[in-house]
């Protein structure tokens, strides 16, 4: 009887270390992207500031891409070398520390944050995983 217990005790606890595992190496699936997509996308699009909407979010095999138009502007009208320097700056640093974008980049899982001028010709897109945040 002390034997069974014992088994039974070891394999619950490989289990319970199995599914701590898993949950702390969490991978996220096409599915799950789409998933994480769909929900943003029912309250988009949405102003995120006076110049700029966030038009709908993308999944791709392992990034969620944002899609942004700045509503006043033309892509020639963009020095773009300058606004991809600017906005990669400001994006790794607020993505950084942002624990959402970190638990995504834990998992291999990429933001891509996708901007379009008014006629919606891409300026740029400002590419942001783990490796950008040490």
């Amino acid at each position: 009887m002390k034997k069974l217990l014992l088994v039974l005790v070891v394999v619950a606890a490989a289990g319970f270390a199995w599914t701590y595992k898993m949950k702390s190496d969490s991978r996220y699936s096409l599915a799950d992207l789409n998933g994480i997509a769909s929900g943003a996308n029912k309250s988009l699009p949405v102003m995120v500031d006076a110049a700029t909407r966030l038009e709908r979010v993308v999944a791709h095999e392992s990034a969620l891409e944002k899609e942004y138009t700045l509503i006043a502007n033309r892509r020639s009208e963009v020095d773009v070398s300058s606004f991809e320097t600017k906005m990669s700056e400001a994006l790794v640093a607020q993505s950084c520390s942002n624990e959402q974008s970190l638990k995504l980049y834990k998992a291999g899982v990429s933001e891509w944050f996708t901007y379009l001028d008014m006629n919606g010709e891409a300026i740029t897109t400002v590419k942001i995983g783990q490796e950008n945040c040490s």
